[in-house]
């Protein structure tokens, strides 16, 4: 069968949560067929804690680790905590409502009661992210979706972010609403560890990486670390 990878798609492609999860399924592996191409985010200077050049990418450890060879040090980079970090920026800047997507067939979500309160206390917010969903007798109908996310299996991923909205703690202790729901976005639409990357989406992410002040994901987990050169030549006895 046909590998089925996440893919972080054409910078030019930045118009709305398209490039968020854009995702082609044909296995259980989620993929960025169209997913966050982030350069258009605000160009701020690069923190010294990356490189502003282009580093050499010697490659992926894990299918969770990005090596990358910069002048003074090893860089270890976290795929999903960097890809995170960047899509919930992405989001958190967006000014207006994101650009919908109308499905050729609505979708029907069959929820509990409990899950049910939760979805429909949060339909204002995410329809200015882009999702059109209606209560119907029983029901919740999905008749439009973020465009670029057509391809993606609505039903888990609304599923995923009520699970986060009902249990997670971290996401609990936000108080603001759209932030609760950005930052359950930018987790389930980011590359996962275990996804294996080509070498240009590995390009892609290390480059949006570097053209920011990215150090941790949303949670505050470290994006990447360094091992000095000089330590490790140390470790060898050089």
């Amino acid at each position: 069968p046909r590998r089925i990878m996440r893919r972080l798609g054409k910078v030019s492609d930045i118009q709305s949560f398209s490039e968020v999860r854009s995702i082609e399924r044909s296995t259980e592996r989620r993929s960025l067929s169209a997913g966050p191409s982030l350069s258009r985010l605000r160009r701020n200077a690069a923190d010294d804690f990356f490189e502003k050049e282009k580093s050499p990418i010697i490659g992926q450890v894990r299918d969770s680790y990005i090596l990358v060879e910069e002048k003074n040090c090893l860089k270890i980079i976290d795929q999903h905590a960097a890809h995170e970090r960047v899509l919930y920026e992405k989001l958190k800047n967006e000014k207006e409502r994101v650009k919908k997507q109308k499905l050729l067939v609505p979708v029907k979500i069959e929820l509990t009661l409990k899950e049910s309160e939760v979805l429909k206390d949060n339909l204002k917010t995410l329809d200015d992210l882009g999702f059109d969903i209606k209560k119907d007798s029983k029901n919740f109908i999905i008749n439009s979706v973020a465009a670029g996310l057509e391809k993606i299996e609505i039903n888990k991923f609304i599923k995923e972010i009520i699970d986060d909205l009902l249990n997670s703690d971290r996401i609990k202790k936000i108080k603001d609403a759209r932030e609760k729901l950005i930052a359950s976005m930018a987790c389930r639409g980011a590359v996962m560890a275990g996804d294996k990357l080509e070498p240009s989406e590995m390009e892609e992410l290390v480059e949006q990486i570097q053209s920011g002040e990215i150090k941790t994901c949303p949670h505050g987990r470290p994006v990447a670390i360094e091992l000095n050169w000089n330590e490790i030549e140390k470790k060898f006895g050089r």
